[in-house]
């Protein structure tokens, strides 16, 4: 038979309970801030503009995966906040069901079972023989039911203690767990709604244009772009005239107009040098 707990120590569970609820809280406003942050900074415009295919689905299953992960976190912290308390009786029944939770939190309260008791259904068991012995007037049955009755009384803040406290050690891990899978999601969607911008043409008229290449230039592309063909400039490069194929954005083809019998030769200028065009 253990002893009943003093009033210090049951307002002791008390506050470290309320202390599990305001830290769940302020998990619940940090899941909330995330969702809403996630929601605002999704660039919805690249997403509306996608077609049926590979990249929608994509974005739609990164999304909905970072929803749900998010849904299933603020449940849990939710659980832990406004989640009534738990009797012994009940647990003693979630044993019954095969959860794990009644059996975590038994083996912490072990010492403090009664009667030696090692789970909450043996508990249980206990109490109702010895309700039955007391209701049928054996000797000394009353005395010890009225005991082992107050013992339970003593237990039950702490049963409540332990009990936010596996909820909350069970959202710990879950969010150690699932918050990645919360960012691959919303970068998943991110990425898939917002495919790169198609090139800008800037001008797809062939026009006629003037090339250099500087010294560095002219060694690389030799020995298609020939000095024999082209103008040497001071610097040891090479000049030439031809005609712009296309203008994009960031890049430019062009075709040499070498003199003589010189072949043309396919240039382009990407980032400040030229090279061969593929």
């Amino acid at each position: 038979m253990t002893e009943a707990a003093p009033d210090g120590q049951d307002e002791a569970f008390r506050g470290a309970t309320a202390n599990l609820r305001e830290t769940a809280k302020w998990l619940i406003g940090g899941l909330v801030t995330t969702a809403v942050a996630v929601l605002a900074g999704s660039p919805l415009t690249g997403f509306g503009a996608l077609e049926v295919g590979w990249r929608l689905w994509v974005a739609v299953g990164g999304a909905l995966a970072a929803y749900l992960l998010l849904g299933r976190l603020l449940w849990l912290a939710l659980q832990v906040v406004v989640a009534d308390s738990i009797t012994i009786a009940q647990l003693a029944e979630a044993e019954r069901r095969g959860e794990a939770a009644p059996k975590r939190i038994a083996g912490r309260l072990r010492p403090r079972l009664p009667a030696g008791a090692t789970t909450f259904r043996e508990v249980t068991d206990r109490h109702r023989d010895l309700r039955t012995a007391a209701e049928r007037g054996d000797p000394g049955a009353l005395e010890v039911y009225t005991a082992f009755a107050a013992d339970l009384r003593a237990l039950g803040p702490q049963v409540g203690f332990e009990y936010k406290l596996d909820r909350f050690n069970l959202l710990r891990r879950r969010l150690f767990l699932e918050m990645p899978g919360v960012i691959l999601g919303v970068t998943a969607f991110a990425w898939a709604a917002n495919p790169p911008p198609p090139p800008q043409v800037l001008s797809g008229v062939p026009t006629r244009t003037s090339f250099q290449l500087d010294r560095d230039e002219a060694l690389a592309l030799a020995p298609a772009v020939s000095p024999a063909c082209y103008r040497p400039t001071l610097s040891g490069g090479l000049a030439g005239e031809g005609i712009v194929l296309v203008q994009l954005e960031g890049r430019t083809e062009i075709v040499t107009l070498p003199p003589g019998d010189c072949q043309p030769v396919r240039l382009a200028r990407q980032n400040g040098r030229w090279f061969l065009a593929q």
